[in-house]
């Protein structure tokens, strides 16, 4: 996926490099909640309950439970921050840059710290600590690897989202064209962050 933020001349892409290890709900409570019984729907629901998670990760731009992600840019931003996306961000695990011989270094830790209380988080700057200044390679020459998600148990996730989660399950099991029903959406909106 592209990254793209022109106040700081930053261009690159991020990817998913580690999923969540569990999901939104059993296979169990969502017969439950469909009211379905045998075993002839469950690998189909198995495969809804996946879906249905990167269905509202992809809708309002957050990982639900925690994952690994890889930021690569091409260079440092021009100011003191680096805004991470896919939050909520809960940590980053390395700021890794590379020169034009293709040889990496690591930013010291102690130079930055890792700002959560913004929605997606960010990577800024201490005061009087500066980016590498190093030559890097033309293109991916900074990759930071971080950890977003509201926690690692379907517990930490808001319950709006879990419930947002079953309606489109739903939704998906009915066959309907649209998964995200309006009710679903009511939900989930308040999760969306504008640009303005």
């Amino acid at each position: 996926m592209r990254y793209y933020d022109r106040e700081r001349g930053l261009v690159g892409s991020f990817n998913q490099t580690t999923d969540a290890i569990d999901q939104l709900i059993t296979l169990q409570e969502l017969k439950d909640f469909l009211a379905v019984s045998g075993t002839a729907d469950d690998n189909l629901l198995t495969s809804f309950i996946l879906a249905s998670r990167k269905t509202i990760e992809s809708y309002i731009d957050k990982s639900l439970l925690d994952q690994t992600w890889t930021l690569s840019l091409n260079r440092f931003p021009f100011g003191d921050d680096i805004p991470l996306v896919r939050g909520p961000l809960q940590s980053v695990t390395s700021v890794t840059y590379y020169n034009t011989s293709d040889v990496s270094a690591v930013q010291a830790s102690s130079t930055y710290y890792v700002d959560t209380a913004e929605s997606n988080g960010a990577i800024v700057l201490n005061s009087g600590s500066s980016w590498a200044s190093t030559s890097l390679r033309p293109r991916n020459g900074v990759e930071i690897v971080f950890v977003s998600g509201y926690g690692d148990t379907l517990d930490e996730v808001p319950e709006p989202l879990r419930v947002a989660n079953m309606l489109i399950i739903e939704q998906m099991y009915e066959g309907c064209p649209e998964p995200i029903s309006d009710a679903a959406h009511a939900l989930l909106s308040p999760y969306i962050e504008l640009d303005i």
